[in-house]
């Protein structure tokens, strides 16, 4: 097994966060969270290992 790790989307560090997870959508790492069922945000890497090429793909606010 190879493990590696990598830095998460930027500003997320300084948000409280609930329900992190990772998973794979349309051949890149994925990464969301649910912040108190108000917020839901998805971040895509498109480059793996790359910090720099995460992208917010949504954002939904109630």
């Amino acid at each position: 097994e190879t493990y590696t790790q990598f830095l998460l989307p930027p500003g997320f560090d300084e948000m409280p966060h609930f329900h992190p997870t990772l998973q794979v959508m349309m051949d890149s790492l994925c990464f969301s969270h649910d912040f108190k069922g108000t917020q839901f945000v998805i971040w895509q890497m498109n480059e793996f290992r790359v910090q720099d090429s995460w992208t917010q793909r949504i954002d939904c606010q109630s």
